[in-house]
């Protein structure tokens, strides 16, 4: 199908590449950034004729100062078994997810963070962690955020936490496997 894109350095939208002109194609367009001008100018690729097709996305960088030189996107034709990649979750884009069960980064575990969109060609969810850090997630190791997460999201946990409203530890450093662990609120000190 027909989208737009522009790809964020790091996870950061505020350090991304973009192109000259909003709409451009990526083989013909100037890679603009990394910089925060970016907001209304993204690449377009695709047809809306064709839903099921997928693209490679290539960056050509400078391998002397590292710098973006060139975008190009190739079109992958989708047919036969490999339709059940366009098989979404259950979840939907757009809504808050709560990570869970993860072995590498225990750390994260218990974390609220934005479902952005299903990435079907390696059927993960792009998530965006509230640092700004964008990453990719199995669903498996996505759960259903709580009424504190869309809170603790907005900035406005204070006003939400209350006797028995559900919590998720998350963020200690020095005990790790607490982190991710279920409760509910008791009394404010």
């Amino acid at each position: 199908g027909a989208g737009t894109f522009q790809i964020w350095c790091e996870g950061i939208k505020w350090r991304c590449l973009y192109p000259l002109a909003d709409g451009d194609d990526p083989g013909s367009s100037t890679v603009c950034g990394p910089d925060d001008q970016g907001p209304g100018k993204r690449w377009a690729i695709g047809s809306p004729d064709n839903e099921r097709e997928r693209y490679e996305i290539c960056l050509a960088v400078d391998p002397q100062d590292g710098s973006a030189r060139r975008i190009s996107c190739t079109s992958i034709p989708v047919g036969g078994d490999e339709a059940e990649d366009f098989i979404e979750p259950d979840r939907k884009a757009s809504t808050l997810a709560r990570i869970h069960s993860l072995v590498r980064s225990p750390d994260l575990n218990g974390e609220a963070c934005f479902c952005e969109a299903w990435d079907a060609s390696v059927r993960m969810w792009r998530v965006q962690l509230r640092s700004g850090e964008v990453r990719l997630f199995q669903p498996s190791n996505l759960e259903e955020a709580y009424e504190s997460d869309y809170a603790w999201w907005n900035g406005d946990m204070q006003r939400q936490l209350r006797p028995g409203v559900r919590v998720c530890v998350r963020g200690l450093a020095g005990m790790l496997h607490v982190n991710g662990e279920r409760g509910r609120c008791g009394d404010w000190d």
